[in-house]
């Protein structure tokens, strides 16, 4: 007997209904096409799914396809299925929930029963796509943690069964008593679910993991939720700002140790005199009363005249004159500030 005629079908009030419950099926029958809305394959042995399994049926609203042998779905599976409302698989061999199981197109999928499978891993993105969801059954499985931000997207959900997993209570496991939280306690928002029952290891029956998440909410780091996450360009804004902070503390740092050099440097470029007399560090006592600086065509006046006065019994100045006092051998420029500095 073919697969297809193993498939009782039915219509009632234009919805037609595919019935192959039992019916030891390794496989979706070929004879199935548009016409199925509610395909019920219960109870069969099939093990896969690939992306032409329900190709033929893009009408469908409901698919049954609990207490199989189904291990591996196919990307792409359930991606055309746009009036989809309605996916049970539980009962199955199912290990992971990758991102694109489930990743429907313009999707309308309101219930999804993964219940009572192996599975022990559930990727971040996995229900993104199926925002609709307003019941998610997960339990029964191999979930040991659950990945952070896998369940932000579901902000219609109302019921979510998770228990009867081996659960460990660490620090990655906070992510979902903090989600929870966050919905079970909204005021408009009709949800339900068993997280506040469930154990885990190693306290496992014996201790509830809402009791567990009072304990280690001060030792364990806060859960920081993706949409809180800093964005790059916030990150790259910081990175600019702590380099340009560093570059100018430099660039100060070496003006300031240099500042004497700088000053000398700008006099002798531009004649512009900028030196402060009462940056002494500290130091009451100077050799000199002054430097003269004076042109070749008035050295005579200088040399004669000038320098005698301030420098005579009366006046008492002590003057630096480059010819005199500077040492031989040394630049212009470290006479100049060795001078300044005594």
């Amino acid at each position: 007997m073919s697969p297809s005629l193993r498939c009782l079908s039915q219509c009632s009030n234009g919805h037609f209904y595919a019935v192959c419950r039992h019916a030891n099926l390794t496989s979706i029958p070929n004879g199935l096409g548009s016409w199925v809305n509610t395909l019920y394959l219960e109870g069969n042995m099939i093990t896969q799914l690939d992306s032409t399994s329900l190709s033929n049926m893009p009408d469908l609203t409901n698919v049954d396809l609990g207490d199989n042998r189904i291990s591996s779905i196919e990307d792409g599976t359930f991606h055309n299925l746009h009036s989809l409302r309605e996916v049970s698989l539980r009962g199955n061999n199912l290990t992971v929930i990758r991102s694109n199981t489930f990743n429907i197109s313009s999707s309308q999928l309101k219930y999804l029963d993964i219940s009572s499978n192996n599975i022990a891993d559930i990727d971040r993105d996995s229900f993104l796509s199926v925002s609709s969801l307003e019941v998610l059954k997960l339990d029964q499985n191999k979930l040991e943690t659950i990945s952070q931000g896998v369940f932000d997207n579901l902000h219609n959900l109302s019921l979510l069964t998770i228990s009867d997993n081996p659960f460990n209570c660490t620090c990655d496991l906070l992510y979902l008593t903090d989600w929870y939280v966050k919905v079970a306690f909204v005021p408009e928002r009709s949800f339900s679910s068993d997280i506040a029952e469930i154990g885990c290891a190693p306290f496992l029956n014996e201790t509830e993991l809402y009791d567990w998440m009072q304990e280690q909410t001060v030792t364990c780091n806060p859960v920081i939720p993706p949409s809180d996450r800093p964005k790059p360009s916030s990150v790259i804004v910081v990175l600019v700002g702590v380099c340009a902070a560093a570059i100018t503390s430099l660039v100060l740092g070496f003006i300031y140790k240099f500042r004497l050099e700088i000053l000398v440097l700008i006099y002798t470029k531009t004649g512009v005199k900028i030196f402060d007399r009462n940056d002494s560090n500290g130091e009451e006592e100077k050799t000199f009363d002054a430097f003269i600086s004076f042109s070749s065509m008035d050295r005579q006046f200088v040399l004669e005249e000038f320098i005698p006065r301030l420098e005579s019994e009366e006046n008492k100045r002590k003057l630096c004159i480059h010819h005199r006092d500077f040492v031989v051998g040394e630049c212009i420029a470290t006479n100049i500030i060795n001078a300044y500095r005594e």
